[in-house]
């Protein structure tokens, strides 16, 4: 018997990309599988992220509004600038509590990402091939 040695991958495909799938092929399950848990894991967290935040607006503007409505001077005339001060700054704090719920929206984006790019990676390839 005599030893021959095996051709290079170049030369086991065509160059239409196949050889990468040759050689990269058995690397790619185990991402697979990764995106598939993580992907569903990342939807879920966001979107209970999301409700929480939801369900506790109401009490935390509440509580805010309380805050600093006994921060102003006592008396039943408040002066301008110092009720534009406290209006400005209960809004900006409204504010940042509602801009905080981009975290749990990117959550979902990129679990959705996974689960997307998971489900077009387990699809069989459509390309014909050069046979």
């Amino acid at each position: 018997m005599v030893f021959q040695p095996s051709p290079p991958v170049s030369t086991l495909a065509p160059a239409s990309g196949v050889a990468c799938s040759l050689t990269f092929g058995r690397n790619k399950e185990p991402m697979k599988r990764i995106r598939s848990v993580i992907g569903p894991l990342l939807v879920i967290a966001g979107i209970t992220w999301l409700l929480g935040l939801t369900l506790s607006f109401s009490e935390f503007q509440h509580a805010t509004w309380i805050k600093h409505s006994q921060e102003l001077s006592p008396g039943d005339t408040i002066p301008r600038p110092e009720a534009i001060s406290a209006m400005r700054s209960l809004s900006l704090k409204l504010n940042s509590f509602v801009q905080s719920q981009r975290y749990p929206i990117a959550f979902i984006a990129l679990g959705c990402g996974f689960i997307l790019f998971n489900s077009q990676a387990m699809k069989p390839s459509t390309r014909p091939s050069n046979q």
